[in-house]
């Protein structure tokens, strides 16, 4: 990992990087452009079974 992330990896937890993400409250789209980012970053929990 690079110096310039401050996050931690988690384990269990897996990253996938999307340009949009959906808004849970009204269900549009949200585009990562429009607030100056090339994506999203979302964690993915993995179930341990």
């Amino acid at each position: 990992m690079s110096e310039k992330t401050s996050s931690k990896l988690i384990d269990g937890v897996r990253y996938v990087f999307r340009p949009w993400r959906t808004c849970p409250r009204t269900g549009r789209k949200i585009w990562a452009k429009e607030y100056g980012l090339k994506a999203w970053r979302i964690p993915i929990v993995e179930d341990r079974a």
